[in-house]
């Protein structure tokens, strides 16, 4: 996937991209319920009808440890 996402980002005028990039400091349950809560929100907006002005969109998203 994230070889895909570069791919893909790699043929765009960056001011096309718009990225962010943080860390939390979660508790295991915590990390659950943000990692649930994004889920819920993807599955949201995966079910917009597609209509003849909708732009495609990609969205590449790593959660992962922090060192």
């Amino acid at each position: 996937m994230l070889a895909a996402f570069l791919s893909e980002a790699g043929e765009l005028d960056m001011k096309d991209v718009g990225e962010v990039r943080f860390v939390l400091d979660l508790t295991p349950e915590r990390r659950e319920e943000y990692e649930r809560r994004l889920e819920q929100l993807f599955e949201e907006f995966d079910h917009d009808e597609v209509v003849p002005e909708t732009e495609r969109t990609a969205v590449y998203i790593a959660v992962c440890p922090s060192v």
